[in-house]
């Protein structure tokens, strides 16, 4: 796995950094093809564009609201839209768990379609 070291801190590591250290934990748990590469393209196609280059700290839940809300705007699924955040959910959450990051903006996030972001079912 990708280690995450900021030249000052954790408030410099860059959310594409953050991204690709989980589509690595999620190589390593062995989560299907299907399921990162989909996720890869998401990431790829819509969200790296407007938030890869930003600083993790910086990233807020206003802004990942607008970025989903621009998705569904465009015509994308609702289910596009909630894999869409689910990629940025896990990536925040593992840089939480392993301290990367001081908080989470997912926490509290509501989807475009007035959904809030539900915890991902346990997988065994």
């Amino acid at each position: 796995m990708r280690e995450l070291r900021a030249a000052s801190g954790p408030s410099d590591v860059m959310l594409e950094d953050l991204v690709a250290r989980y589509f690595d934990g999620l190589v390593a748990k062995s989560r299907s093809a299907a399921t990162i590469r989909r996720y890869r393209q998401l990431w790829t196609d819509w969200l790296a564009p407007t938030l890869g280059q930003l600083p993790a700290a910086r990233v807020t839940t206003a802004r990942l609201e607008r970025v989903l809300r621009v998705m569904a705007r465009s015509g994308r699924s609702a289910s596009s839209v909630h894999q869409a955040a689910l990629v940025l959910s896990g990536a925040f959450k593992a840089a939480h768990d392993a301290g990367t990051v001081r908080t989470n903006p997912m926490i509290g996030l509501t989807l475009p379609n007035g959904d809030t972001l539900q915890r991902p079912r346990q997988r065994r």
